[in-house]
This record gives C-alpha cells, sequence and structure tokens, in this order.
C-alpha cells in the first residue's frame, strides 16, 4: 500500500522519526517540515527517503504541498 510521506511521519514514534533522519542524513526538523508540506524534497534526497520508506508516494510531497497552502491561505 502507497502511503503519503505526512501519513507515515505522522503514524510513526519520536524516536524512530529521529532513526529516520539519521539514516537518510536530515534534521528530524527537515523532516517535519516536508510531512507538513512547507517544503519539497529534492529529487536525490526524495529517493534516499523512498530507500528506507518503500511504501512511500512521492506524489504525496505535492499533494502536502498544495494543502499547507489552503491551510495558510485560511488562517489570517
Amino acid at each position: 500500500m502507497r502511503m503519503d510521506f505526512r501519513e507515515i511521519w505522522l503514524g510513526m514514534p519520536t524516536v524512530d522519526r529521529r532513526e529516520l533522519a539519521s539514516k537518510v542524513g536530515s534534521s528530524y526538523g527537515y523532516l517535519q517540515k516536508l510531512a507538513g508540506g512547507f517544503g519539497m524534497p529534492s529529487m536525490e534526497f526524495a529517493d534516499k527517503l523512498k530507500q528506507e520508506l518503500p511504501s512511500l508516494d512521492l506524489a504525496g510531497f505535492i499533494k502536502a504541498r498544495k494543502q499547507a497552502g489552503r491551510r495558510a491561505a485560511t488562517k489570517h
């Protein structure tokens, strides 16, 4: 089953999130930012994530980005 990064991230305990960040050479904060749709990974970095998370649907990053934009536009 394919899953968006946000779904995977939110389903992980903090210790697993920190371990993932270490494995892909990133920070917890950056992965949190990606999960919220407030950034887009490079193709190289997306490939690293895909290697660690085989069920990852890379198209989900675009979806998350669009949803984040809508959330930001509705907050005044």
